[in-house]
């Protein structure tokens, strides 16, 4: 994808949406053979059913995947932006799988003719939380959300929620949550500036249509009441190992860099003392508000058969109430290199190796 799709010409072709291109495949298990299958859709946005039919398997149909299709993105100051349009009306939005609600900002929704419910254009009505605390905010209902060429069939209500200044030149109006995404599979092919957004149909498990290069994480499903939308929104979460020590981590693309709690950092191995060498810095939330981190440099550790080096972390200076609930946040720092796979109906998390499963990497 060439750096001239955020130009103006990008947003006019946002209101409609592309037919869907038709692939598919299932493999019963790592030595089954690959099958081809078509199948015939009966739309092309993903809908809230997702999940309940990802539950309904019938053994004598055949898993299927189809393309539903492609967002273009780019990655700017380590936001993962993406063209989004709002009852026709386009503009820039931040994929952030941290979030559990979607977001936008009220200037925006003043554009976009959003429907306010009664009583609560001013007033607080649900409430949020991340790392740098909570926030109350108001909530509208719009009729019609697009992602690049790919339009929701079912959507309703949106956070409004002003942003902190983003640093960007392009107006950043949209965080779109991990509410959009469930029951539904995206590759992120950050070396090719695209996402894909398929629909698995009778499928336990879904694997990536790369070749036998993937490396699968099981993605677990947790509560967490201190990072999330409302009511314990549930995080995806995947295990990282630090020596002998497993932590596990929140998938969150919305975070621009990786962060431990001061807990998880002591579980990792490292001391208060040691942590009191680096460099204090600080780091920005959605409520705009500032928390004080160190930034520590990690030997090694483990994700899947990915060993990580010299990698920088964000450690808390100190442990708040949402530290009592997580103890580690992958962010776009590691995400942004990389080919990675999310399936939300099978729960699994994949990373692209570049090898096929039985070869011999060349030295």
């Amino acid at each position: 994808m060439g750096k001239g799709w955020w130009g103006p010409g990008m947003w006019g072709i946002l209101g409609g949406m592309m037919a869907c291109g038709v692939m598919a495949g299932w493999r019963g298990g790592r030595a089954a053979a690959a099958v081809l299958v078509l199948v015939a859709l009966a739309g092309c946005a993903p809908t809230t059913e997702e999940s309940r039919r990802r539950s309904e398997l019938d053994e004598h149909r055949p898993c299927s995947i189809s393309l539903i299709g492609t967002i273009p993105i780019q990655v700017v100051h380590s936001k993962l932006l993406v063209p989004v349009s709002i009852n026709g009306v386009g503009t820039v939005g931040q994929l952030d799988t941290g979030s559990g609600f979607t977001f936008v900002s009220p200037d925006f929704l003043d554009q976009v003719d959003a429907k306010y419910p009664a009583g609560v254009r001013n007033a607080g009505a649900d409430i949020g939380f991340g790392l740098s605390g909570s926030a109350r905010f108001p909530v509208a209902a719009v009729d019609q959300l697009n992602i690049g060429e790919i339009a929701w069939a079912t959507f309703g209500r949106v956070g409004i929620l002003p942003f902190a200044d983003s640093g960007l030149k392009t107006n950043l109006n949209v965080l779109l949550g991990i509410n959009l995404m469930q029951g539904l599979d995206f590759d992120l092919d950050f070396p090719h500036h695209l996402i894909r957004v398929y629909r698995a149909v009778n499928c336990k498990q879904v694997i990536p249509l790369w070749g036998d290069t993937e490396t699968g994480i099981p993605m677990a499903t947790e509560a967490i009441t201190h990072y999330s939308y409302q009511h314990g929104t549930l995080q995806r979460t995947i295990p990282v190992v630090f020596d002998s020590e497993t932590l596990n981590a929140i998938v969150d693309t919305g975070a621009e860099r990786t962060y431990l709690t001061r807990r998880g950092a002591h579980r990792a191995g490292v001391s208060d003392a040691q942590l009191a060498q680096d460099q204090v810095t600080e780091i920005g939330g959605f409520n705009g508000k500032g928390r004080k981190v160190r930034r520590h440099k990690f030997d090694m550790f483990g994700i899947g058969e990915e060993i990580l080096t010299d990698f920088m972390v964000d450690v808390a200076e100190e442990d708040t109430a949402v530290d009592s609930e997580i103890d580690m946040i992958l962010g776009m720092d590691y995400f942004g290199k990389r080919r990675i796979w999310l399936s939300f109906g099978s729960n699994v998390f994949y990373i692209d190796s570049g090898i096929k499963r039985g070869s011999v990497p060349k030295s």
